[in-house]
């Protein structure tokens, strides 16, 4: 595959169905696409990093370039990390790369932290280092504060992450547009974001079976 081919990681809760509609757009633009799942809850950030890798290797998939959705960007910025891959780039949308405020937060009410299981903690300590300096990354985040986490929030947010959970110095780009965190998957703004953020699609290209 070639740098037209689009890697989909989903977040937390979720098995990557629900970017069926940011995939479509993609592929409208040109790109080939291929979802990732992975259970989010159950399996540690490594385990998951080393499932992508898998994934990647049996799609034959090693020049691809990411859009992950919250806590799939820090799945990909592990799998960056632990394992080769070709230079490429990676479009997060709402990732806490900078920790999540609702995680450090929520976190300490029992309940919750049972919810997010094994992603508690990697949530809470985010992607302080990037993963190479060969990559390029840009942030779409979120400013319309409604979803599950709205009241652990101050500020701008996304209703889930708040945009200063997005920030961090190793991004070529950061943009903020008026969405909440599961709208990101949803958004035609933040598709066309995507595709204009990605490397140019071959006009020809089809997509990959998931």
């Amino acid at each position: 595959m070639s740098f037209d081919d689009v890697c989909l990681v989903h977040g937390l809760w979720m098995t990557g169905i629900e970017m069926f509609l940011i995939r479509r757009r993609l592929e409208g633009m040109g790109f080939r696409t291929a979802r990732f799942s992975y259970p989010s809850v159950t399996c540690t950030l490594r385990e998951n990093s080393r499932r992508l890798h898998d994934f990647i290797e049996r799609k034959g998939m090693t020049g691809c370039s990411f859009v992950c959705h919250s806590y799939g960007g820090l799945v990909v910025c592990e799998y960056l990390r632990s394992h080769s891959h070709r230079p490429c780039r990676i479009v997060f949308l709402g990732s806490p790369v900078n920790g999540s405020t609702v995680a450090k937060r929520a976190g300490r009410i029992g309940l919750l932290g049972r919810l997010a299981g094994k992603s508690l903690e990697p949530l809470r300590k985010g992607c302080p280092g990037g993963c190479d300096v060969e990559h390029h990354y840009a942030m779409i985040a979120g400013s319309l504060n409604l979803g599950l986490g709205m009241f652990f929030l101050h500020g701008e947010a996304d209703g889930m992450v708040a945009v200063e959970d997005t920030l961090a110095p190793w991004l070529d780009k950061h943009m903020v547009i008026r969405c909440s965190h599961l709208a990101l998957l949803f958004s035609r703004q933040a598709a066309r974001l995507c595709g204009l953020l990605l490397p140019a699609a071959s006009a020809a290209a089809t997509s990959s079976t998931a």
